[in-house]
């Protein structure tokens, strides 16, 4: 559920038009033993949403999304966090895949960090997931195939 905050107040909006994702990749949550620890758990290097969202009018506003009694960036429910990370973790899987067909075809001249980087910027312009999710996408191909990432990939995105 959505919240618009605004002067401490909250009301409640529908949240029409978020893409719903399916998890096609997910690791097993971490465990210690046979204890659940945390089922959403996502890597602390996956890019989270902007606590900042812009909204027309005259007062200043925010918008959160309330789970289990907290409150959370729009998009950044531990649920909607998990469900882009394996939805990220699968096209990293994709991806490292593919580049080691590229460059074991057509492109063993190039450099690995330069495979990547045809990637990235392919992928920029998917609109698949945010600039940062697909930087960390590229990223984390680079780290299952024991590649340099990327310069591009290390950039910060433009908001």
């Amino acid at each position: 559920m959505l919240f618009f905050v605004m002067l401490g107040k909250a009301s409640n909006i529908q949240n029409y038009g978020r893409p719903k994702r399916f998890c096609v990749h997910s690791l097993p949550p971490m465990t210690k033993g046979h204890v659940v620890t945390d089922v959403f758990a996502v890597p602390d290097s996956f890019p989270r949403p902007s606590p900042i969202s812009t909204l027309p009018g005259s007062v200043t506003k925010f918008v959160v999304e309330q789970y289990e009694g907290k409150f959370y960036p729009a998009g950044g429910t531990p649920p909607q966090l998990h469900a882009d990370w394996c939805y990220c973790e699968d096209l990293a899987q994709q991806f490292k895949e593919a580049s080691l067909d590229t460059k074991a075809g057509k492109r063993a001249h190039m450099r690995e960090a330069d495979i990547l980087d045809l990637y990235l910027l392919r992928l920029l312009e998917t609109n698949w997931g945010t600039p940062a999710q697909m930087r960390w996408v590229i990223q984390r191909a680079a780290s299952l195939l024991g590649w340099q990432a990327p310069p591009n990939s290390l950039l910060e995105p433009e908001n």
